[in-house]
């Protein structure tokens, strides 16, 4: 791309007249300009070094108004995807007819939306539940607030080693939604997922039992352990952050860690391991293994965006099916590329598949709730 072919996309996309494909090739142009000595850094180092980048196009061209295409939580329509192998970015102007039928059967993101399952088994549908207290359970207060987050009243102690009565809320596709404990411990809930929790803790240990993925800041309580437990693991913390992610069609269950201590104990062959902040447990096929990621690409989520770092299409879909509540399937080939990028967790689909479309390495068909994935 020449800097004769890159100031007249600016000047279109000053005056508000670019197409969706000249904006992803300029910001495509933007990443690869110098990918080639950033290859290895990480993805928010690298975003660091574009910025950079731009001021220097910017004073070159001083009447051009920025556009900040890397924030942490982008606006939509700031995705950029590259290809991982050679660190360069291939990308090829395609006719808009593709990219206009992705907007035209485009999906809304997800939203702040879950189910809370009371002790006698009553549902309450929270998207559909006016703010302010929804039940009591136990002689403890649940409130709902407008921000989609569930909050139960100063805490009681279990003393008396009395039946506990359980609470359980649960996230279907295209929904999440966050908990704060009677113990002042607060949990996130991604997309089809589930936590399930006594209303009152024992005095021993706050024990809760997971599905899908869930974020926890634990309260601090020296004196009782807070166990998070899970298909094939548990976990055991006494005041920390952390990520645990136990999706059934993903291939591992991991524990991320992002501040305190933590020990993740697998159920079968019973290995135990011990994290420090920064560092992951992948447990596979019965093994327990510890690696250090993108922390902040972990807690996207959370955050409000999606972050991949040189991940395969399969991965990106499955987050994709989550959060929009949508079936994806695969004809013919799948592709074998993997991509990096980031994008606004609420825009809608069409702004995450038109990026990974204009890499040329992959295509997409929206059919009503379904997209199609091809090579």
């Amino acid at each position: 791309m020449t800097e004769l072919e890159v100031r007249n996309i600016l000047k279109k996309y000053s005056e508000g007249t670019a197409s969706e494909s000249e904006k992803a090739l300029l910001e495509s142009w933007y990443l690869e300009y110098n990918s080639s000595q950033q290859a290895e850094l990480p993805l928010y180092e690298r975003m660091a070094a574009l910025d950079e980048v731009w001021s220097k196009l910017e004073s070159a061209n001083p009447r051009t108004k920025k556009i900040r295409l890397w924030p942490k939580i982008a606006i939509a329509g700031s995705l950029l995807f590259i290809l991982s192998f050679g660190g360069y970015l291939l990308l090829q102007q395609q006719g808009h007819s593709d990219i206009d039928l992705l907007v035209k059967n485009d999906i809304p993101a997800g939203k702040n939306a879950a189910t809370l399952t009371l002790a006698n088994g009553k549902k309450i549908l929270l998207d559909q539940t006016k703010e302010g207290l929804v039940g009591t359970e136990s002689g403890i207060g649940i409130s709902k607030s407008s921000a989609g987050k569930l909050t139960y009243a100063a805490e009681l102690i279990n003393g008396d080693n009395s039946e506990p009565k359980y609470n359980t809320l649960e996230t279907a596709k295209g929904q999440q939604y966050q908990v704060v404990l009677p113990d002042g411990s607060t949990i996130w809930l991604n997309a089809a997922s589930s936590v399930s929790y006594p209303v009152i803790f024992s005095k021993k240990e706050r024990s809760v039992e997971i599905t899908g993925e869930a974020y926890f800041e634990v309260k601090k309580d020296q004196t009782r352990p807070f166990i998070v437990k899970s298909k094939g693991q548990q976990v055991e913390v006494l005041g920390t952050h952390f990520n645990v992610s136990t999706y059934a069609d993903d291939p591992a269950i991991k524990t991320t860690l992002l501040e305190g201590s933590v020990r993740v104990s697998t159920n079968g062959t019973r290995q135990t391991a011990v994290l420090l902040p920064g560092q992951q447990a992948s447990l596979n096929n019965g093994k327990l293994a510890i690696s250090r990621p993108e922390t902040e690409e972990v807690i996207a989520w959370k955050n409000g965006y999606f972050m991949f770092e040189s991940e395969d299409i399969q991965s990106i879909m499955r987050k994709i099916s989550r959060w929009y509540n949508i079936e994806v399937t695969y004809e013919g080939e799948i592709p074998q590329d993997t991509f990096s990028g980031t994008v606004d967790r609420y825009a809608k689909v069409s702004q995450i598949l038109k990026k990974l479309q204009l890499t040329d390495k992959v295509r997409f068909k929206i059919e009503e709730r379904r997209i199609i994935v091809t090579k």
